[in-house]
């Protein structure tokens, strides 16, 4: 070390929660083989799949600043929010049309000509028009109405996304108008839908033509042209050159769109992604949060989405120990650069050496990724709040590692009802009757704990939070109420939210949802099996 020492101050820390704001985000990254498979062509992991925190956001950042060929599309910019306002897509929901070749031909649609921009932007004699260069390079008549379908974009090539995905809805509710034969307000089709069963002419008339023919514009939506001009990008432009494009996409996990379509776009997105991986020399990435994948699967389990349709897709994030330790170590050292001549110190240097707790030695880094999901925000928060409570000093005490924790605690369990709103609603109603437990218990034992909880917050604002599945078991108290049923599955989303590790008989070890492989349900419960409070929430919950 140099000859200075390093104190701590109150209001430095190593980094933002948020990679938006991150200073250290691209100077500190950990160079893990995640990013190795992105940029291999050859590998067709794409789709980041992790837990908010898990550093999604840092990947794809990376990648933006170490490919000179790429192109960010945000989800917000495309202006999808007004889809679930468009009162032709009001009008088909309404009716049931399935929208999903529409949604696919609207993402196709924007990744090729995002695509076709980059390789012009890249490679072409500016002098031509991007149609005039296709057309000379491919004169092949089958392909000459698919290139005539380009030509008629070719003047809002240059416009925003915005622009574009609002011409094919437009163009979409002109076909339909057509089908019925000529001038007919959406709006006035809508009331119709409506109309009761007594009308039964009416009535008759919108579920049987008017619902062929609006399926009939949605299967015939470009499908052909996008898939022609699809092979010619796969045959004959992106085959001929060894530069590799990449369009990425993030924050699919804020408001860009309407609850009411996000899962079915969602879903067209991951099939397009899928469909457009098998043009070389070009990726789609995208980072998809893991509670979002989950409800995609959920929302369109009638449908036949399978995971392992798209295995090959996804890019599980996961971090070692090892790997967090650098992650930490390289943030102390863009901290501390320019207070050492030589190296600056490790975090094992910082934090409070090896010491016996009950039958383990256990060293303050152990302690504090115990109190973590294996991510980088756990680690980044824990440590940060460690930096405020040793204020004026060059080590962190285990005392000034114990208030820290304390307050680590209550923020990461806010943050994780943060995390699975969407999914489960306040988690709040179902970790409520955990607190004070003691830590390794069975079901039987929390039962009359359970009971007690929720007979007392059924009916009160928090329980309509909940999702509606769980609101319609709570709200079976006093008829056909199901206790046991109702705390397996309290228990199994506790699991699968990380608040709870299962072990699940005698032989087998305790396991928390990040550190397993195969998903546990209900019906893998056994009387013995125990649940254990995860050490991150132990504080919060005041488990002893």
């Amino acid at each position: 070390m140099g000859a200075s020492q390093f104190k701590f101050k109150r209001n430095i820390d190593i980094g933002s929660l948020d990679a938006e704001n991150d200073r250290f985000l691209i100077s500190a990254f950990v160079d893990k083989n995640d990013l190795s498979l992105l940029r291999d062509m050859n590998n067709p992991k794409c789709i980041l799949l992790g837990r908010t925190g898990s550093g999604k956001s840092a990947l794809i950042k990376y990648l933006e600043e170490h490919e000179p060929y790429g192109v960010r599309i945000d989800p917000e910019s495309i202006s999808l929010r007004h889809l679930s306002n468009s009162d032709i897509i009001q009008y088909f929901k309404k009716l049931n049309v399935k929208l999903d070749l529409f949604y696919k031909v609207l993402w196709k649609h924007v990744f090729i000509v995002e695509l076709i921009k980059l390789y012009y932007d890249n490679n072409i004699d500016k002098s031509k028009s991007i149609i005039d260069w296709l057309k000379n390079q491919f004169p092949d008549k089958a392909k000459k109405s698919s290139l005539d379908y380009l030509e008629n974009w070719e003047d809002k090539f240059w416009e925003d996304t915005e622009y574009r995905v609002k011409e094919l809805e437009t163009s979409l509710e002109k076909r339909f108008k057509g089908e019925l034969g000529g001038q007919v307000d959406i709006k006035d089709l809508m009331k119709l839908s409506t109309k009761g069963e007594s009308e039964a002419k009416d009535t008759n008339t919108v579920k049987y033509e008017v619902i062929n023919k609006a399926q009939k514009v949605i299967n015939e939506s470009q499908i052909e042209h996008i898939n022609n001009i699809l092979d010619i990008m796969k045959s004959k432009i992106f085959s001929k050159t060894q530069k590799k494009f990449f369009i990425v996409i993030d924050d699919l996990d804020k408001e860009w769109v309407s609850d009411v379509i996000v899962y079915d776009l969602l879903k067209a997105l991951i099939e397009t992604i899928k469909d457009l991986s098998k043009i070389g020399n070009v990726k789609i990435v995208i980072a998809l949060r893991t509670n979002i994948h989950k409800r995609i699967l959920k929302s369109n389990l009638t449908r036949g989405v399978q995971r392992e349709k798209y295995n090959h897709l996804y890019l599980d994030i996961r971090w070692s120990e090892s790997e967090l330790k650098q992650l930490l170590n390289n943030r102390l050292r863009e901290l501390m650069r320019g207070s050492y001549t030589s190296e600056s110190p490790t975090i094992d240097d910082i934090l409070p050496d090896a010491k016996t707790q009950g039958k383990t030695i256990i060293s303050g880094f152990d302690y504090m990724i115990e109190r973590t999901f294996m991510r980088p925000r756990d680690v980044i928060d824990f440590f940060n709040k460690c930096i405020k409570h040793a204020d004026g000093k060059t080590k962190i005490s285990r005392e000034v590692l114990k208030f820290a924790e304390d307050e680590y605690s209550h923020e990461r369990l806010r943050a994780l009802n943060d995390e699975w709103l969407e999914n489960y609603g306040s988690l709040f109603c179902l970790y409520g009757f955990l607190k004070g437990v003691s830590t390794g218990f069975k079901k039987d034992e929390v039962k009359e704990l359970a009971e007690e909880y929720f007979v007392e917050i059924i009916g009160n604002d928090e329980v309509k939070k909940l999702s509606s599945e769980l609101q319609a078991m709570f709200e079976t108290y006093g008829e056909d109420f199901e206790l046991d049923k109702l705390l397996c599955h309290v228990l199994i989303i506790l699991y699968e939210t990380g608040l709870l590790g299962i072990k699940i008989s005698p032989e087998t070890k305790n396991e928390y949802v990040y550190e397993s492989y195969t998903a546990i349900e209900v019906r893998d419960l056994l009387p013995d099996s125990k649940f254990y409070i995860h050490p991150m929430f132990k504080k919060a919950l005041r488990i002893k």
